[in-house]
């Protein structure tokens, strides 16, 4: 009897105790749930963005939403001192025509420039392309298809770049001569249009509110274009003798890329580099033209030497491509993943939210760093300096792309405490905008420095041409240049060391190394057999005539 009320008290006492620890295990499971959703998903609130120099960079002029409008800070900057007379783009765009101008900027753009609708009447520039489409070409098709161009257009064009290295044949001539002799007008008040000193082509956004990366290219197209018609007629007047003619063709050229050179944003900045190539490779074939005589080479080499070379990159990554880069950030508070006129939502979820002044602080610092990284003295450096910017920000960038891809890279997000997280994800959100918007500086840096290095062999090129006339060969040295013929000889950009020469009775062989810092012998880029090399070179193949007089200029040449 007392055994059974033994066992049976002993199993009424036991199952209370049981329940307990469940409840207890249970409330703790709970409480352990709602402090992890907590952690979680706390509502850390989206800060308002903030509007100073530390994370807009400028204070306006601002959008309805209290964004910055950076199309139009930026427009205020490249108006600034531009007169209706003085502005190069207007004369520029009345030779080029209407379709110079994206269609759906064109109104806009004109009336901002305070000029009437161009009509489709006037003699207007014809692109090389546009020729030759309108063009018989049969007498090209079977060798275009017999070397497998789809296009015989496309075929001629190459073609007609590819013989101006080595001369003409005459059904190409042919085919340059009807364009050019088509464009002279345009030609003509294009070079007239180059001597305005200014250059404001308003940058128009279709968007609402305005954004930068709409408006990179709006009329850079045309001013290549008709770069490659100035260039191309220089060329069959050096080929002719026309040294003088041909002196005013490279003029316009460097003109013509000194003007969207002004414009603070680096597709610009490219452009005007691609055309003052243009003009110093047309100036080494004056140089070394058997016309050439001693006075007129010493006279194009003054004009040359005063002639402003290329900017650097510093202020179009310092304000245009800045501003692309804070403008994409806004442009994401705006839309965010959702798109266009959809609420950002995966940033706005409680846990998930930006600092967004955290993320355009960051970024300024990124365009601090590489603007400061220009203002280095020589290539080498701004070159190191550039290559270390962008590979943290790879790494940087890579190493943010791997955590949000992966399960355990979201754990590890999501295990920072709430208010720590917030800092990490605008980290992380700051380095993934650039990117993908940020330019490759170093390949800029690169093209800028062989652009200023074709300048300067050509002004070597005419200083040779120049001594030689007047003393009957070539120098053993370039040092017997100075300081007669140049103030100081131009060392290699690319490495800081002398330019390599070699000289002999027949001529001479110039070079800089290029941006791979190698000596190839001289060998260019775009060689067959030596696809890696990339010196810059001028090569005398004979010595030039040295005419005894010096002829009368047609016209006005100087910079």
């Amino acid at each position: 009897m007392s055994e059974s009320l033994t066992d049976g008290s002993t199993e009424v006492q036991a199952r209370p105790r049981k329940r307990r620890w469940r409840r207890k295990i249970l409330l703790t499971l709970g409480l352990l749930k709602v402090f992890v959703v907590l952690w979680i998903f706390w509502p850390l609130s989206w800060p308002a963005l903030r509007i100073s120099p530390q994370t807009t960079v400028v204070t306006g002029p601002l959008n309805p939403d209290g964004t910055v409008n950076y199309v139009a800070a930026l427009n205020a900057g490249h108006s600034a001192g531009v007169t209706a007379g003085n502005n190069a783009a207007t004369p520029l765009l009345r030779a080029l025509g209407p379709e110079a101008l994206p269609e759906e900027v064109r109104r806009t753009t004109l009336q901002m420039l305070g000029i009437d609708e161009l009509s489709g009447e006037g003699q207007y520039f014809v692109s090389l392309d546009a020729f030759l489409a309108g063009q018989d070409l049969h007498m090209l098709q079977t060798e275009a298809e017999e070397q497998g161009w789809a296009s015989t257009a496309i075929y001629a064009s190459d073609r007609i770049f590819t013989e101006a290295k080595t001369g003409y044949s005459p059904e190409i001539r042919v085919l340059i001569s009807r364009w050019l002799e088509g464009n002279s007008t345009s030609l003509e008040q294009v070079s007239h249009a180059t001597r305005r000193p200014r250059f404001y082509l308003p940058l128009v956004s279709t968007s609402s509110p305005p954004r930068v990366i709409d408006v990179l290219v709006t009329g850079l197209p045309a001013l290549r274009d008709v770069s490659k018609a100035v260039f191309l007629r220089g060329v069959l007047r050096v080929e002719e003798g026309q040294l003088e003619e041909a002196w005013v063709d490279a003029v316009t050229l460097h003109r013509l890329a000194a003007l969207p050179a002004q414009q603070d944003m680096l597709v610009a900045r490219l452009v005007g580099i691609a055309i003052d190539r243009l003009g110093s490779e047309l100036g080494r074939r004056i140089a070394n033209s058997p016309r050439m005589s001693a006075p007129q080479a010493r006279r194009i080499l003054a004009q040359l030497q005063v002639t402003p070379e290329p900017p650097i990159f510093r202020d179009a990554v310092d304000r245009g491509e800045r501003y692309m880069a804070l403008d994409t950030v806004m442009t994401s508070m705006r839309t965010g993943p959702a798109g266009p006129g959809g609420p950002p939502l995966l940033l706005r979820i409680p846990g998930l939210a930006l600092d967004v002044n955290g993320v355009l602080r960051r970024v300024n610092l990124w365009y601090d760093r590489n603007a400061k990284a220009f203002e280095a003295s020589n290539h080498m450096e701004r070159q190191r300096l550039l290559e270390d910017s962008e590979a943290e920000l790879d790494k940087s960038s890579s190493d943010g792309y791997s955590r949000i891809e992966s399960v355990r890279g979201w754990a590890g997000i999501f295990a920072t405490p709430p208010w720590a997280r917030r800092q990490e994800l605008s980290t992380l959100g700051a380095d993934l905008v650039l990117s993908l918007v940020a330019p490759r500086l170093a390949k800029g840096e690169d093209l800028w420095t062989q652009a200023v290095m074709e300048r300067r062999l050509a002004v070597l090129a005419l200083a040779l041409a120049a001594y030689h006339c007047e003393k009957g060969a070539y120098p053993q040295s370039l040092d017997a240049l100075a300081p007669d013929y140049l103030d100081d000889v131009p060392l290699d950009e690319f490495t800081g060391q002398p330019l390599r020469y070699v000289s002999n009775e027949h001529g001479y062989l110039l070079y800089s190394l290029g941006p791979n810092g190698k000596d190839d012998g001289g060998t260019p880029d775009g060689d067959e057999i030596r696809g890696d090399a990339d010196d810059i070179v001028v090569r005398a193949g004979t010595a030039p005539g040295c005419s005894p007089a010096e002829p009368a200029p047609k016209s006005p040449a100087g910079p």
